[in-house]
């Protein structure tokens, strides 16, 4: 079952996708196109590796469908959403692992804080299996790291963190490795499926000076003016 198209998409672009001003196939993404969300604007979108063996087939990156979000205000804020189109629903002992790469730019408001939330349908069920993604944010391609963000189900583990949120700074752009993966584990009997994920980041309202229209600036000389000649008035009558 694959994630349902989001609802909040009134202030999203792209540019070079066939869905436009809608979503991107991950496709799409890999050859240039972009999505800006609100003032949040992703591109350079590489892939780094991607991985599947066992049960999992490599997946078609034309199905996995990545929807701008601009539903979220300034918390949790704009971000994306990652339809992975039934492909990391997986039996037995299959894997599949991806890695991309991505710049987040925001052309007005700061960004203050990150989050991963896994869609609802996301389950690991066996012995070592998991489904997960995980978000590596760094200042700058190559530069110091910012946050390590990992939602993950792991069973045999006893953990269970379909849902992450960090504070990480005030930053206007930011470099992603994004992870995201799905092992049905060592058992005959095991499964794993990563259905969907949204990846978001809230924001600090930028505060700007408010600059009076040419009309206002003529009314509020005219109004010194005359002040000022009031003034010289009652000094000439003292």
């Amino acid at each position: 079952m694959t994630a349902a198209a989001p609802l909040g998409r009134s202030s999203v672009i792209t540019t070079g996708c066939a869905n436009v001003n809608i979503s991107c196939t991950f496709a799409e993404l890999l050859t240039g196109a972009t999505i800006q969300t609100n003032d949040l604007v992703f591109s350079g979108f590489t892939r780094i590796h991607i991985l599947g063996f066992g049960y999992a087939q490599i997946p078609d990156l034309r199905n996995i469908i990545v929807y701008g979000l601009d539903n979220g205000g300034l918390d949790p804020g704009p971000g994306l959403l990652f339809d992975l189109g039934g492909q990391w629903d997986l039996g037995p002992r299959g894997l599949i692992d991806y890695e991309t790469t991505f710049g987040v730019t925001s052309i007005g408001n700061v960004i203050k804080d990150s989050s991963v939330d896994l869609g609802p349908n996301t389950f690991a069920d066996g012995e070592n299996s998991a489904a997960g993604a995980e978000d590596y944010l760094f200042e700058y391609a190559g530069g110091p790291a910012v946050y390590r963000l990992v939602a993950d189900i792991r069973p045999s583990e006893a953990f269970n963190e379909p849902s992450v949120d960090a504070d990480i700074g005030e930053y206007t752009s930011l470099f992603a490795l994004l992870s995201f993966r799905a092992w049905a584990g060592d058992s005959d009997s095991g499964s794993a499926n990563l259905d969907s994920f949204t990846l978001r980041f809230s924001q600090l309202e930028t505060i700007t000076s408010v600059v009076p229209e040419p009309s206002s600036w003529a009314l509020l000389l005219a109004g010194l003016g005359l002040a000022g000649r009031l003034r010289r008035k009652r000094k000439s009558h003292s």
